[in-house]
């Protein structure tokens, strides 16, 4: 239905043009009533959740953590933003070099993943061969604690923004990438502009910022955690919820 659907263009185009061909290819299309869902409230989550998955040939260990948080259009957003970046983007990130770059890790990704409802901030570690999900659950928790304990320097913030920022802003010169940008932020938020705002946002993003978050968010009450023992060509593909 054309009232549920959203249309981006972006290009070198006349705008008369590619409105008049928007109705000559959409313009047939009737508004449909909508149906309305009621979605019911997530129990709260007071515990730490737990499973472990097995594969018969399994030779390294996946772990997945899923730290319940706010829906995209939250402000505190752009601060877990600037911890996934401060744990895992770029080689100066805290688990790329405690991990990693020890040969405890083969890769690790974190960060929010943002949707119109509430939703995680996803930490994922692929274990190197013969590594123990310990060995990395201990460095990341010592990471969090730093966090929640305010003791990130501002270097360490504006190091992590760049990087973030810098992805972002290379990916945006992309128009396949910015029109897909925009829809998301369009449908995730019903704001076609989220994900600049988020940009400006986490430019103001201080110490004391990422320490209330992670306080707040980043906690065992609020986390589910997977364990999976794969081979190297099986990958997870179950989301936590």
């Amino acid at each position: 239905a054309p009232n549920n659907a959203s249309l981006i263009l972006i290009g070198d185009f006349e705008i008369a043009q590619a409105l008049r061909l928007a109705e000559k290819y959409y313009g047939g299309y009737a508004p449909k009533e909508l149906p309305k869902y009621e979605l019911p409230d997530e129990p709260e989550q007071k515990a730490k959740k737990e499973r472990t998955q097995t594969h018969p040939l399994a030779n390294a260990n996946f772990l997945s953590l899923g730290y319940k948080i706010p829906d995209a259009s939250h402000p505190d957003i752009a601060a877990l933003e600037v911890i996934g970046s401060i744990l895992t983007t770029g080689d100066g990130s805290i688990l790329e070099q405690d991990l990693v770059q020890k040969g405890i890790a083969s890769h690790v990704s974190a960060g929010p993943f943002r949707t119109r409802f509430p939703g995680l901030f996803s930490v994922s570690i692929q274990m190197a061969p013969g590594k123990s999900d310990n060995a990395a659950l201990g460095p990341l928790n010592k990471a969090l604690e730093r966090i929640k304990d305010g003791k990130i320097s501002a270097e360490e913030i504006e190091r992590a923004r760049n990087q973030y920022l810098l992805n972002a802003y290379n990916e945006l010169l992309d128009s396949s990438a910015l029109g897909r940008n925009l829809g998301e932020s369009l449908v995730s938020t019903d704001n076609y502009l989220r994900e600049f705002q988020l940009l400006d946002e986490m430019k103001k993003v201080n110490t004391k910022d990422l320490q209330r978050v992670a306080r707040a968010y980043l906690v065992d009450e609020r986390l589910s955690l997977r364990s999976e023992e794969h081979t190297s060509e099986l990958q997870s593909r179950e989301t936590i919820s």
